[in-house]
């Protein structure tokens, strides 16, 4: 640098000794110098002061450019997180809050029980004036089931149905429960021959409730026999009921006709208790009592 200068000054002062030997003594300019005496374009004191001064000029630290360009990105970078906390807090505080009440709670789903079909309950075979309901699960409880029944008071000489639902299987008693129930033998092949929807009813009269069963016949065909085989074993064996033997008044059956219908008992008391049954036209009839019987053949040939 310093070298420089100096040399800028020499320069200078060589320039100003040409320009004053360049003037006459009156002040005027010497004619030019020709041929070697001429200045060299290299050596013009203006080009080479001008490149003096250039080289003099202080240089921009190299680092400026690689410093603002980091400026500029960690500014971004601020710019960018500043706009996303802000983002997060209007979205967060614009919402209104649920209440804890009403959150939605998570449950697993119920599990899904098959209902059971509704039980179908057949039309009565006769007029009833009452139905009386009961539910079991196993045959041994049939029998309380109907002895609740006939403890129950109802109109004189009028029929309460009885309907028996066995929870278990979902559907109304059989015929054959009904008869295990009470350890009533059947002739063999007896219930198949009918219909498997019946009536079973309580009549009620002056000398007690008693009961009633009102089916239809699908197979006639040896039913007669089987009347006749079955008449034959009670009057051997007796009338067994929960395997009581009942003593009879009569040993033997006998006919008896209430408007032209013919019907088959057997006493078992002056009370009007014995044993019962009816086949007229597609119905089979059994009670307890003569009354009863007769009441429901009134009821049927109308």
């Amino acid at each position: 640098m310093a070298k420089d200068v100096a040399r800028l000054r020499e320069i200078e002062a060589q320039e100003e000794r040409e320009k004053i030997s360049s003037l006459d003594v009156r002040g005027k300019p010497k004619p030019s110098v020709s041929g070697s005496d001429q200045q060299k374009p290299g050596e013009n004191p203006e080009e080479v002061k001008k490149e003096i001064s250039i080289g003099l000029m202080p240089k921009p630290p190299l680092f400026k450019s690689s410093s603002r360009k980091k400026y500029l990105i960690r500014g971004g970078i601020l710019f960018v997180v500043l706009l996303l906390i802000g983002l997060s807090l209007w979205f967060f505080t614009s919402k209104e809050p649920i209440p804890i009440e009403e959150l939605p709670i998570q449950q697993n789903p119920p599990e899904t029980v098959p209902e059971k079909p509704e039980i179908v309950i057949p039309d009565s075979l006769i007029e009833t004036s009452k139905t009386i309901s009961g539910e079991v699960s196993k045959i041994e409880e049939i029998q309380e089931i109907l002895n609740q029944a006939l403890r129950e008071t109802s109109t004189l000489d009028s029929f309460s149905r009885v309907l028996i639902k066995n929870t278990d299987q979902n559907r109304l008693i059989s015929l054959g429960e009904l008869a295990a129930s009470f350890q009533i033998e059947v002739p063999e092949g007896f219930l198949e021959k009918l219909d498997p929807d019946f009536t079973l009813a309580v009549f009620s009269q002056n000398q007690g409730n008693r009961v009633a069963v009102i089916t239809k016949v699908k197979d006639g065909e040896g039913l007669n026999n089987l009347f006749k085989s079955w008449e034959k074993s009670i009057s051997e064996k007796g009338v067994l009921i929960s395997g009581n033997k009942i003593q009879t008044t009569a040993n033997s059956f006998k006919t008896a006709y209430v408007q032209k219908v013919g019907l088959r008992y057997l006493t078992i008391s002056k009370d009007d208790l014995g044993v019962c049954y009816a086949w007229f036209g597609d119905y089979f009839v059994l009670t307890d009592s003569f009354d009863s019987i007769k009441k429901i053949i009134q009821q049927l040939i109308i």
